[in-house]
């Protein structure tokens, strides 16, 4: 059992039964994720688009998963946290190198 396990709460994460993601919600409270949209990603590696269509897909996916859905509540929300928050530094790291986009570093910031 992890420490504090029935005080901690991610608002955002979709609940049983309906599983339901609210993007724009998200978007509309966490300024770090709204900045995702305006971060672009080198199309070789990342052909969806920008870094929140890519973090938006991410999401939409775990929550389909069943292994996902039968995780105990805290530990649904751990995993929806790290799919959500793995790129939120890439606008704090992206730049244009070589007529690419590279975002070095991104997962140690």
């Amino acid at each position: 059992m992890i420490p504090h396990e029935l005080d901690w709460r991610f608002p955002f994460c979709p609940q049983p039964p309906a599983w339901t993601l609210d993007w724009d919600e998200i978007e509309r409270a966490l300024p770090a994720i709204r900045a995702l949209a305006d971060c672009p990603q080198d199309p070789q590696w990342h052909a969806e688009g920008n870094v929140g269509i890519h973090t938006r897909m991410v999401c939409e996916q775990l929550v389909e998963l069943e292994r996902w859905r039968a995780l105990t509540e805290v530990e649904r929300q751990i995993v929806f946290c790290a799919a959500l928050f793995h790129d939120v530094a890439k606008p704090l790291v992206s730049r244009r190198e070589a007529g690419r986009w590279r975002a070095p570093n991104h997962a140690a910031k």
